[in-house]
């Protein structure tokens, strides 16, 4: 079976479209629900704050949720230090648990806390004409980008359609305000978080992003979600909410008591002592990178020193990957005149494979990587 791209169809709904037709999972281009969907909703928010819940130890899920979780740890560490003048604005529902985890490092820091937000545009409402009342309540503005307000979207996986969605209701100077960052990222103008991988595979630094979407594919798939996915924006009681069916699973794991759990272990994993000092140390190390940015021999000679620290460390080469990178797509303001090159540092560029479809299995295999 051969594949056409019609002009008439981006190539990235064209691949939507497939995916949703021979690879599982769904897609939909209007914002009202499918027909005969039951007239029961919910709204997001009923989902617990991180602060609310029981810090409790639930041993019984597993060895991958703790390397999930260390991932995790990485992850806010690198975004808290990586953009002190942004406000954080993480999407539900994949980024539920970097936002969580933010939020319960942060809970004694108030100017912090103030900018973490969590927003929920999924794929069936990140195209609603109600999107724009929704993000402005939100904080995210004609008037607030234009006072200058500064946005970071985040995001597990994926080409970053719902920051374009987001971006489309702005013109074009407001929208360079607006930039993402993904922990695996398949769209080349956004960064990925290789410290995450690195939790789940610690030679993730040395291979390509997209390669390890999978192992973010099966977390996202697996680790239970309070709520279904959001299929409509609605005012409620004058409040802009997402609303989802009650008491269905359509996308992902569905489950009050195994999200509860989740989030429970999450608050604890924060308050141990063991995680306070790894994330502490951590946020140290990113400060010292951006500290140096002003002077290049600086900066190359600190990269090259976290380089060379401790070998029993698969996140060093991780964090300066992220760190140039960052640099490149995210942080422009902060570049260098004269780019560091990865040959100055001992590291080589990882190759892009070309990729060649044969069939429409070897299309669902490599997640749209590439396109």
């Amino acid at each position: 079976m051969g594949l056409r791209q019609s002009k008439a169809l981006p190539v990235t709904l064209l691949l939507a479209l497939l995916g949703a037709l021979f690879c599982g999972g769904a897609v939909s281009l209007a914002e009202e629900p499918p027909v005969g969907a039951p007239l029961s909703y919910e709204s997001y928010l009923i989902r617990p704050d991180i602060l609310s819940v029981r810090p409790t130890a639930h041993p019984e899920l597993g060895s991958q949720w703790a390397k999930i979780k260390r991932g995790h740890l990485e992850a806010v560490a690198l975004l808290l230090e990586s953009y002190p003048e942004e406000e954080l604005y993480f999407l539900a529902r994949d980024g539920e648990h970097l936002y969580d985890l933010a939020k319960a490092a942060s809970k004694d820091d108030p100017a912090l806390l103030k900018r973490l937000h969590l927003i929920n545009l999924s794929r069936m409402t990140r195209g609603s004409p109600n999107r724009g009342p929704y993000l402005a309540q939100e904080g995210i503005s004609h008037e607030a980008l234009a006072a200058g307000k500064k946005i970071l979207i985040v995001d597990t996986s994926g080409v970053g359609s719902a920051s374009r969605k987001i971006g489309e209701l702005f013109p074009a100077p407001l929208r360079s305000n607006i930039h993402t960052h993904l922990v695996t990222s398949l769209e080349p103008a956004h960064p990925s978080m290789r410290v995450f991988l690195t939790a789940l595979d610690p030679a993730a630094a040395g291979k390509l992003p997209m390669a390890l979407d999978p192992l973010i594919k099966e977390f996202e798939s697996t680790i239970p979600h309070y709520n279904d996915w959001s299929l409509i924006l609605a005012q409620v009681d004058g409040k802009w909410q997402p609303l989802s069916r009650e008491n269905f699973q359509s996308d992902g794991v569905v489950s009050r008591a195994g999200a509860l759990a989740h989030m429970e272990d999450l608050h604890h994993f924060s308050g141990l002592p063991e995680t306070q000092s790894l994330l502490r140390a951590r946020r140290a190390q990113w400060r010292a990178l951006f500290s140096a940015r002003g002077d290049r021999t600086q900066l190359v000679s600190a990269l090259r020193s976290l380089l060379q620290g401790d070998p029993s460390d698969p996140f060093r080469e991780a964090m300066v990957r992220d760190f140039l990178e960052m640099q490149e797509k995210n942080l422009p303001r902060l570049s260098l005149a004269a780019p560091i090159e990865l040959s100055e540092l001992g590291l080589r560029p990882i190759e892009v494979p070309k990729v060649v479809i044969h069939d429409l299995s070897d299309l669902c295999a490599i997640r749209f990587a590439g396109f």
